[in-house]
């Protein structure tokens, strides 16, 4: 006792660390840890029809999230969970109305069509001339008010971005249309152009990158391309924890086509 009471402090404070190390362990490990390659998801979540899932995935790609956008802004897996759920949510809860820009647009597309159609093939009809400016009209509007529909499910989403990814995600819908490599990257209106061009034509695309793009912009597609790398097994996950692949849909799912050889007589 008279050596304790001695080195009262030195015992007390002994033990205090060994308390605080003790809890350390316990709230590692036995916690649930949130990080990069870790799911924040508790319970499974269930698949969506092949109509939904097949929905899901096309919004993702109208508002430029699909996995290779997601990694590229270099969302952990956490992080493109809340996105992709986000999504899916949101969809659920707007399915008609969703679906029914969709119906909107296509159905302006083919009025447009078959009208043109009737131009190119038929004799010179006026009353068909006088539809044309109503058609274009009509798929504009559309087109409008889905992208207003977008940006308004965009606006729910960008709030959950870091400042950076914020910013590229924001580069990454300015050049929607344009194939993968060169979304991040800040180009004008000529070299957006150009580019749109060259993606109709792959064979030609390297050698008409090497003249278009400067030495910035080479280097913003080169980043882009090492974040997406250190993410995107991330992203994968989280894309099959918050969307799993329907049953019908599953490769095993697909009956093998037996083909029936007859001798030869």
């Amino acid at each position: 006792m008279a050596v304790i009471k001695k080195h009262w402090f030195a015992v007390t404070f002994n033990t205090a660390l060994i308390v605080v190390a003790v809890a350390w362990v316990i709230l590692a490990y036995a916690l649930p840890r949130v990080v990069q390659g870790q799911s924040a998801i508790a319970t499974p979540v269930e698949a969506l029809s092949v109509y939904d899932y097949q929905h899901v995935q096309a919004l993702r790609r109208d508002l430029t999230m699909s996995n290779a956008d997601l990694g590229a802004m270099g969302l952990t897996q956490v992080q493109a969970e809340q996105m992709i759920g986000t999504i899916r949510d949101w969809y659920l809860a707007n399915k008609a109305a969703a679906d029914q820009y969709d119906r909107n647009i296509q159905t302006a597309k083919r009025n447009l069509r078959q009208t043109m159609q009737k131009i190119h093939v038929g004799p010179r009809n006026e009353t068909v001339l006088r539809q044309m400016p109503g058609l274009q009209k009509q798929l504009a509007d559309a087109a409008t008010a889905k992208k207003a529909m977008l940006d308004n499910l965009a606006s729910q989403l960008v709030v959950r971005l870091e400042t950076a990814q914020q910013s590229r995600w924001q580069k990454r819908r300015d050049n929607a249309g344009l194939p993968e490599p060169y979304r991040g990257t800040t180009l004008n209106q000529a070299q957006l152009q150009q580019l749109t061009r060259a993606a109709r034509r792959p064979e030609a695309a390297g050698s008409i990158e090497n003249n278009i793009l400067n030495f910035s912009q080479k280097q913003q597609i080169q980043e882009a391309r090492q974040i997406a790398a250190s993410h995107m097994s991330g992203v994968i996950k989280a894309d099959e924890t918050m969307l799993p692949l329907p049953e019908e849909l599953k490769p095993e799912a697909v009956e093998p086509v037996i083909i029936e050889v007859s001798e030869m007589p």
